[in-house]
């Protein structure tokens, strides 16, 4: 387990750009929800919006810190577990919201 948290830093840490890739995949993933008209049965879904402004904010902290050329950080030993166990609950909850409301009519 400790390596693949190690593997997910190495894959993110002075890279922004993979960092706003992810939340517009939040993002997308929300936006499809919603085109889709499929209700909501958990969460309505908002922690998606939520992981997306998450990663948004993660990426511009990552920014601001490669052009201040900080090269040790504390910082992501709390954020980036943190940032891993928000982003496994909003995709879980996401994936269950659409299994759970496949076969379920909306009402608009």
């Amino acid at each position: 387990m400790k390596m693949i948290m190690i593997e997910c830093l190495r894959f993110f840490v002075g890279h922004p750009e993979r960092m706003v890739l992810v939340s517009v995949l939040f993002a997308g993933y929300f936006f499809m929800m919603a085109l889709l008209h499929r209700e909501y049965p958990l969460f309505h879904n908002r922690q998606l919006l939520v992981c997306s402004a998450i990663w948004l904010l993660l990426a511009i902290w990552e920014d601001y810190c490669q052009l201040r050329e900080y090269n040790i950080r504390v910082d992501a030993l709390f954020v980036y577990p943190a940032i891993l166990i928000v982003s496994i609950v909003g995709a879980g909850i996401g994936f269950a919201n659409l299994f759970l409301s496949c076969g379920r009519k909306t009402d608009r």
